[in-house]
Parts: structure tokens; sequence; C-alpha cells
């Protein structure tokens, strides 16, 4: 399975799911940020492991559609600490609807931006066990 966190906008998107994540913060490690960014939307604690893929994301590609802001997006594979149970948090950030656990065998047609499920699912299948919960991140 997979942990991603619903969004439930009135900007055209409507219903969806992110992968949790968001920016470094100046002084900040991609580790440290990678946890901070778990906790405070899924109020879970990770184990980091190696990173998957990048993506690039050029707004002008895209008609500017998912804003202006030119982005490298990092998937790091990451399990659950033994004593960490996600779950939505007191604080919702931005529009945070729910956290939810995905089968893997969804994600080709779950409403997931960026869409990015059969880039997930590949890299699972020619390396890690798809048995394993995975928790992407994308800064």
């Amino acid at each position: 399975q997979i942990l991603l966190i619903g969004y439930d906008l009135e900007d055209g998107y409507g219903f969806h799911y992110n992968l949790p994540g968001g920016g470094v913060e100046i002084g900040e490690g991609l580790h440290e940020a990678l946890r901070r960014e778990v906790r405070e939307e899924a109020g879970a604690d990770v184990e980091i492991g190696p990173l998957l893929f990048v993506t690039e994301h050029v707004p002008s590609h895209h008609d500017y559609k998912y804003g202006p802001t030119h982005s490298l997006g990092l998937y790091f594979y990451c399990q659950l600490r033994n004593t960490s149970e996600p779950e939505q948090p007191l604080t919702l950030v931005d529009a945070q609807e729910g956290v939810y656990w995905l089968p893997l065998s969804e994600l080709p047609v779950a409403p997931l931006l960026p869409n990015i499920g059969k880039q997930i699912q590949t890299v699972l299948a020619e390396g890690l066990s798809a048995s394993d919960p995975f928790i992407p991140h994308w800064q």
C-alpha cells in the first residue's frame, strides 16, 4: 500500500491525492524535510530509504496549470517506524481532507497529482517488494 494525502479543492482539481511532501526550509537537509513533511501531513514518523526517482516540473510545458514554480520532485522509499501510525493531523495543512492507504494496484487509475502512479509501480516492481508499505515524498 501507499500512503497518500487527500484534498478536495474547488480550483478545478476536485478530489485528488498528493504524496506527503513539500519544500525544504532554509538550513534543513533533505532527510530532515522529508521527516518533517510526513509528520506534518500524516502524523507519522518514517525510516528513509533510497531515492527512487526524480521528476522535473517546467510550468511552461503545462501552460502554467500547476503554478509558475519550476521544481524537482524527489521520491524516496520510506517505511513507517514500528511505533508510528498515520493519522489526520489536528491542524490541517492547506486544503487537506484526509490521510489514506491506497493499494498499489489502484495507482494507475487514482486521481494522483502529479500523475506518477505508473512510475511508482514500475520502480517498485523492478527492485522493491510491493508487499512493503511505500511512502514516497516529493518536494
